[in-house]
């Protein structure tokens, strides 16, 4: 499935924005973006892989009101945590839609903090592409399983990454 450009992530742009009325440009990705909020789901079952979603607290803040229908200034913390969890979710199950096989997906977890990161043991990145919503700049980043191959006949070695 590797294909570090590929159509895996076609589906977030036009997902994000019909989910929360906000639109997004396709962005260049920067190695130094680092996302103040990771929202993670697992895709589990005949293919296995990681979405994560990672934006500022700005960006949280301006998805979540728009989610709730408030400023983003009168959201709480709690709030932002579960629209992007949400949204996590919303962007893997969009994306899982074009995965072939029997999947499910996994609840979503998320991390805030500046200079955060997400080990993700034995999966490598398949798919990561950047957009721009307003000012702001977002990342999604696909990781597969490396016993993908060796689930499906192929053969492929074993590596770690970290979202």
């Amino acid at each position: 499935m590797s294909d570090e450009q590929g159509p895996w992530l076609d589906v977030v742009g036009p997902t994000w924005t019909g989910t929360l009325n906000l639109a997004l440009e396709e962005a260049e990705v920067s190695p130094t973006l680092k996302p103040e909020l990771s929202a993670f789901v697992q895709i589990m079952g005949d293919w296995q892989g990681l979405v994560v979603v990672g934006v500022s607290q700005a960006l949280a803040r301006q998805a979540t009101g728009s989610m709730f229908d408030l400023p983003p200034d009168a959201v709480e913390p709690e709030m932002v945590r579960d629209a992007m969890g949400e949204m996590a979710n919303v962007l893997g199950g969009a994306i899982k839609a074009g995965i072939v096989g029997t999947k499910s997906l996994s609840l979503p977890t998320v991390v805030q903090g500046e200079d955060h990161s997400v080990y993700v043991p034995d999966m490598s990145l398949a798919s990561v592409r950047a957009w721009r919503c307003g000012s702001e700049l977002m990342w999604v980043k696909l990781y597969e399983h490396n016993a993908n191959a060796q689930r499906l006949g192929d053969s492929g070695d074993s590596q770690e990454a970290a979202a």
